[in-house]
């Protein structure tokens, strides 16, 4: 594993909800919803919904700035770049 982080946020319901994301050392990315108050929840992000590393860290960015900042030409790069890192070789 290279790295994992775990991120709150509120519902709709006012619920705090949490969501922790692991990569993986070949920068696959998983990431599951889970409740400290209860061990025996987790429930797996489905893989549809999972995102390569670029992707991801744009969609926090856009998260956390409300959509307010706009991408500029790096941002781009960077994100192309990191989706490179994870792409997997088909067979």
């Amino acid at each position: 594993m290279k790295a994992q982080g775990i991120f709150s946020f509120s519902d709709s319901q006012g619920k705090t909800r949490k969501v922790k994301t692991i990569v993986n050392d070949d920068f696959s990315i998983h990431s599951f919803y889970f409740d400290p108050s209860d061990p025996t929840y987790k429930k797996m992000i489905k893989p549809k919904e999972q995102y390569k590393l670029g992707d991801w860290v744009k969609k926090t960015i856009d998260f956390f700035t409300y959509k307010k900042v706009k991408p500029c030409g790096a941002c781009k790069k960077r994100q192309a770049m990191l989706n490179n890192l994870t792409q997997k070789e088909k067979n």
